[in-house]
């Protein structure tokens, strides 16, 4: 019960600043190495064959997109794609903090401000600027406050920001928090974290949302005396745990190896496929032997059971494919959420559409965000303003108040007239169920669980908003 509680405070949160949404800005992260690092590093000792392998290693991040951030004004989403892989929510104006295991479909809420670098010193910021990824950045500064530091170099941090686009703060780099606007690029010691492109989309409010799902646990952090028990794929085959390595392996139940360890990240199979994660490499689509299916390596994929099919990213653009890598659509976007029945939501050139399981624009591309859709209609925030529009036929139906939202009930809206307090209307309308919930889910086979303001346990309910007692 307690996990459902947070799960709904979390989805209250959300929907209460659905209002709020606006532009995003997506930036996309690399590695830069400059000569001075690596002839800093052979000059310590240029014998040693770790040393080449860091520099070659360093050298292979060049021009990769190991960090993605979409950006709005009061919520961000970061992805790593490198070394570990993992997705951060932010939400700045809740002062939450939640980060995703897609592999394992788990999620862990984390302390909003994190621990701070007590070896830096206050920031300096300075009025000095330059343009990174077209966009203009002023100059911030951290000092290592260490007294007996003998190389200047190595003694400080830089940071260049822009202003314009809202904090971002990640993992080991809580520092951030005293950097006015997001960091495009940090450099230390002849390393550069560096935003190699910049651009503005337009995201449904989803996007920012715990993904339908995924199970609340303490630590994502890795616990190794579990990892070192067998995880079940199914198909009698078992991932096992390398911890020198620190990659998964593939192996019969009766012991037998089918792969070396590997494997950043694996999946239990489904119809005898698994996504894996190859570090460096991305993702692929591999079988029961092992073998890599899918012919090439993706960005990102992700099983979507209403197409029975992978939703898949290459190249920055988003589609489907079937179970040996072949692309299913004729089309590709910027980015498009799991279907809820038969449409998603797209998002292209910062408008918004809806389209089918074949992947075909049914609602034209509009400057308005699409913010929610289930079967028959779909709602738009125009100017603050929530609209509800038919599907199939694209005509306006409904408006009028501060929150809206589809329910996968033809004739039922889920509305709010202060964003705090939530009920359900019809068409017309007319009040089916008071504005007296904090939470109402969406309805499946006619009946859906709301909780109403000021109680702690959930009620039944039906499309007619009746209750419904065991």
């Amino acid at each position: 019960m307690m996990k459902k509680i947070i799960s709904l405070i979390l989805l209250v949160i959300s929907s209460q600043y659905l209002f709020a949404q606006e532009e995003v800005y997506k930036i996309d992260y690399t590695l830069f190495v400059d000569d001075s690092f690596k002839s800093n590093l052979q000059d310590i000792d240029s014998t040693n064959e770790n040393t080449d392998l860091l520099i070659s290693m360093l050298e292979g991040f060049k021009n990769e997109s190991l960090l993605y951030a979409w950006v709005g004004k009061e919520k961000n989403k970061i992805q790593s794609n490198y070394l570990d892989v993992w997705i951060q929510l932010r939400d700045s104006k809740a002062k939450t903090l939640v980060r995703l295991d897609t592999s394992n479909s788990t999620y862990s809420t984390i302390a909003y401000n994190g621990e701070p670098n007590l070896l830096l010193k206050p920031v300096q910021l300075s009025t000095e600027t330059k343009i990174i990824a077209g966009q203009e950045c002023k100059l911030a500064i951290f000092e290592f406050d260490f007294d007996d530091m003998e190389i200047e170099e190595t003694s400080k941090i830089e940071v260049w920001y822009s202003e314009k686009i809202p904090q971002i703060v990640w993992g080991e780099y809580q520092y951030l928090i005293d950097v006015p606007g997001a960091a495009l690029e940090i450099s230390t010691s002849g390393v550069s974290f560096i935003a190699k492109n910049v651009s503005k989309l337009t995201v449904p409010n989803s996007f920012f949302d715990i993904p339908d799902g995924y199970t609340e646990v303490d630590s994502l952090d890795p616990d190794y005396s579990e990892m070192f028990e067998n995880i079940e794929m199914g198909e009698g085959i078992l991932a096992y745990f390398d911890q020198d390595l620190n990659k998964y392996g593939m192996k019969k139940e009766n012991g037998e190896i089918i792969t070396e360890p590997i494997f950043g990240s694996i999946t239990p199979f489904n119809n005898k496929i698994a996504i894996a994660f190859y570090d460096l490499d991305g993702f692929a689509l591999i079988d029961v032997n092992g073998k890599n299916v899918s012919k090439t390596n993706f960005e990102y994929i992700g099983f979507d059971p209403e197409l029975n099919a992978y939703q898949y990213m290459l190249d920055g653009r988003m589609s489907m494919m079937d179970n040996k890598g072949n692309p299913i659509w004729k089309n590709s976007y910027e980015y498009f959420t799991p279907f809820t029945g038969n449409y998603s939501i797209i998002s292209e050139n910062g408008q918004s559409g809806v389209i089918d399981k074949k992947g075909d624009i049914v609602v034209p591309l509009t400057e308005h965000i699409i913010v929610s859709n289930d079967n028959f209609h779909y709602i738009t925030e125009e100017k603050n303003e929530f609209k509800a529009y038919e599907i199939k036929s694209n005509k306006f139906v409904i408006s009028g108040y501060t929150f809206l939202s589809t329910t996968n009930s033809e004739n039922i809206f889920k509305a709010s007239e202060d964003g705090e307090n939530f009920g359900l209307i019809n068409k017309n309308g007319e009040v089916i169920l008071p504005f007296e919930y904090v939470y109402i889910s969406d309805f499946t086979n006619g009946l859906a669980t709301a909780m109403k303001n000021g109680e702690n346990e959930e009620v039944t309910i039906n499309t007619q908003g009746e209750i419904i007692t065991e």
